[in-house]
């Protein structure tokens, strides 16, 4: 069986897809005062003591060394994304405006030089 529909039978207003989400359960977090700082753990240990026991955790320097924080801009999720690339696909992604004013990831990526680098209007992806 193929589940991939090209269209939806009724569209929706993106705001409603946020609706009709099951309420959270916040339980896990009574009785939490404070969030642990940690810094040069290793993955085992970060397994073995925090990652399945729900408190919550801030790791300082999780991110030391990560390529992505080089490669990671926003030309290189417009070149990803481009229309050329994507095609329709790319009005097909789950796109969250919040209060930016961008309708779609294409306005996203055709926004000016200054916007893009956080020195125009704020805008936010999500």
């Amino acid at each position: 069986m193929n589940f991939n529909f090209k269209n939806c039978f009724i569209e929706l207003p993106s705001f409603s897809k946020s609706a009709f989400r099951p309420p959270e359960d916040c339980s896990m977090c009574l009785g939490v005062d404070d969030v642990v700082r940690l810094a040069n753990i290793t993955a085992e240990e970060f397994e073995d003591k925090y990652a399945y026991s729900t408190t919550p955790v801030i790791v300082t320097d999780a991110t030391e060394g990560w390529r992505a924080l080089k490669e990671f801009d926003f030309n290189f999720f417009a070149n990803f994304y481009s229309e050329k690339k994507m095609g329709k696909q790319i009005n097909d992604c789950f796109y969250f405006a919040y209060k930016s004013g961008l309708k779609s990831l294409q306005e996203v990526f055709n926004m000016d030089e200054a916007r893009a680098n956080l020195s125009g209007q704020p805008w936010y992806v999500g």
